[in-house]
């Protein structure tokens, strides 16, 4: 009976170190690799322009900022096909970059496979993460189907012109172009 119980024992601390080292190594790569920023600022909507601009004039002088990318992210559904039942979607955070040639400093979009090609914010469509994509069924090519917020009633159908590198959370990334094209903003 001894020799079962520390055999169990034994099975659970292999067990549990392999997922320790496998949780470690993504964390590693998702927030050392893919995204390479530090710290977040969100901003209340709420806010006036002027407010913001002397909000972003305090940052500016913080010592240690090396550079910053201002970023709309919002918690968006997200659908393989056009649905009006809400529960059908999945949940996603929409980045929107102000500057899509700075955003690649950081956030780096690139495929997982092969020789891990980066991918650039078109306004030709969207880039999913690799998970999200397998979650919805979809890939480059294909077409989903995006809902801002509960009260729209028809979501935004959008291509997906790549998917990326991603292990926690899901996103979908998008030029402010097509952002702008799609809700008239």
């Amino acid at each position: 009976m001894t020799l079962f119980g520390v055999s169990g024992c034994m099975a659970l601390l292999l067990v549990g170190l392999g997922i320790r080292d496998s949780v470690s190594s993504m964390t590693e790569i998702q927030y050392g690799d893919i995204f390479n920023y530090t710290e977040i600022v969100s901003v209340d909507s709420s806010l006036t322009r002027a407010e913001r601009r002397a909000m972003l004039s305090q940052i500016e002088t913080l010592p240690s900022l090396e550079g910053y990318i201002q970023v709309n992210r919002t918690m968006i559904s997200a659908s393989a096909e056009s649905t009006t039942d809400i529960d059908d979607e999945k949940r996603a955070y929409l980045i929107v970059p102000t500057d899509t040639d700075r955003f690649p400093q950081f956030v780096s979009l690139r495929e997982r496979t092969g020789d891990k090609k980066e991918l650039a914010l078109s306004d030709e469509g969207v880039i999913i993460n690799e998970k999200f994509s397998d979650l919805l069924g979809l890939s480059a090519g294909d077409n989903i189907y995006i809902r801002i917020d509960e009260s729209t009633v028809t979501p935004k159908e959008v291509k997906i012109v790549g998917i990326t590198e991603n292990y926690i959370f899901n996103y979908i990334y998008m030029s402010p172009g097509l952002y702008k094209s799609l809700y008239n903003v």
